[in-house]
């Protein structure tokens, strides 16, 4: 059996911590959005070449 007596409302105290916070994603400028996606794609190769050392791939 559940003791409600001992349940907080989720308005309570923890729940007003968050309608104070404004934490909407802001638009990313062009330029960096173009440096993250080019850093991006070079981890992504350079993972892909560490790993054909351990596993080669043959066809």
């Amino acid at each position: 059996m559940i003791d409600q007596a001992h349940m907080h409302d989720a308005a309570g105290s923890a729940g007003a911590m968050y309608q104070h916070h404004d934490h909407a994603m802001k638009e990313l400028p062009a330029g960096r959005a173009a440096v993250i996606i080019v850093v991006t794609f070079a981890v992504l190769l350079a993972a892909l070449w560490l790993t054909s050392f351990a596993i080669p791939v043959r066809f």
